[in-house]
């Protein structure tokens, strides 16, 4: 049917979802948690990430047909229902404006050095409201195009910084005990992966949900390898201490790259595939947050609130950090308790609701 998506799709939203922005910061945020051993940080915390993804499965399968927010009115009540969305509309307006803010951020930075970061943000916020016009079957398949661009891109990356890598620096492991790991792997499970339950819009869509387990497994999977591997490399090619103190430590990682003189400003195509995953990660934000306002207000179709919802993520992206050193810290230390709250938490408790609620419904039955 033209609205479904495909287990196959499925998968490459949801590696493209979870890499997003964080393909550039992990590096640094795995560093300045837990050193030379981030790269153990993230393998945990895609280990504990294949389970809350697993969980947000079980989940959408109380109510196939219904995306997050019409569920959560479908268990908790109308009332109720619309208060914890209405902490949702809360928490996907603070993330779209953190993702935008970076990415202006990192234009200005390392790109477009001398253009006004409120016309790149306002040029992003048009490109991001044209993509969440056209709804999230429209952007699945423009993702079935790029993703062989950005894998292809990726593995020529890997094999260049082969010869740069040096095992040992990543000796001493443990050095510093299990704290700086345990902290490391909050921050990951923080952001990206319970960033995840926004994806679960796109979750009535899905051709054959039979599938849908073992490809959010494989796509988790994916993902940690990919931060797995660039957190190495960081590791490997600069050393824990340089990555802990690039602001973009993929793209600076990315300047490494390269034989000699043989290729020149891969970090350009580098910039290019994070800003498609951002790209992607913002779409499916809109539409999420579209699709909750939506049923706050309890309106019939969520496509109207996409220009202005996405024209008030501008001013807030502005006003939401004086410089890209507070956004950083207010991430590091804020943003995965909270994520982890409204990503993990609440789900739990919405899913025992539920269970409560079958349990009681089944008793006054058998009585």
């Amino acid at each position: 049917m033209k609205n479904e998506i495909s287990p196959s799709q499925f998968k490459i939203l949801l590696i493209l979802y979870i890499l997003g922005s964080a393909i550039i910061y992990m590096p640094t945020i795995q560093t300045v948690a837990a050193g030379r051993n981030g790269w153990i940080s993230i393998l945990l915390g895609g280990l504990i990430a294949v389970f809350i993804l697993n969980f947000y499965v079980i989940l959408s399968n109380t109510h196939p047909n219904k995306n997050l927010f019409e569920l959560n009115v479908e268990i908790l009540g109308k009332k109720f229902g619309l208060i914890i969305n209405f902490t949702y509309l809360i928490y996907i307006v603070i993330l779209l404006a953190l993702i935008t803010r970076g990415l202006g951020d990192f234009l200005t930075t390392t790109i477009l050095t001398e253009t006004p970061i409120e016309v790149l943000m306002l040029l992003i916020i048009i490109t991001v409201t044209i993509g969440a016009n056209y709804g999230v079957v429209t952007i699945v398949r423009a993702n079935q195009v790029l993703f062989p661009i950005i894998v292809l891109s990726f593995v020529i990356g890997v094999i260049l910084v082969l010869p740069l890598f040096d095992i040992t620096k990543f000796y001493p492991i443990l050095d510093e005990g299990m704290k700086p790991i345990i902290n490391g792997t909050l921050q990951i499970i923080g952001f990206p992966y319970t960033e995840v339950i926004i994806l679960m819009i796109v979750f009535p869509f899905l051709k054959d949900r039979k599938k849908i387990k073992l490809n959010t497994l494989i796509g988790t999977i994916i993902a940690t390898a990919v931060f797995f591997i660039i957190t190495s490399s960081g590791i490997g090619v600069l050393g824990a201490d340089t990555v802990s103190r690039q602001a973009f430590s993929t793209y600076t990682i990315a300047k490494n790259f390269g034989t000699g003189n043989t290729i020149l400003r891969l970090e350009a195509i580098f910039s290019i595939i994070w800003i498609i995953t951002v790209f992607n990660e913002l779409v499916i934000c809109i539409i999420g947050l579209c699709m909750c306002i939506n049923s706050v207000f309890n309106t019939n179709e969520y496509k109207v609130y996409v220009k202005p919802a996405s024209l008030l993520i501008l001013p807030i992206s502005l006003l939401i950090g004086e410089n890209i050193i507070f956004i950083s810290t207010w991430t590091t230390k804020i943003w995965p308790i909270y994520s982890v709250t409204m990503g993990l938490l609440l789900p739990i408790f919405i899913y025992l609701v539920y269970k409560i609620k079958n349990y009681i419904n089944n008793t006054v039955q058998d009585l």
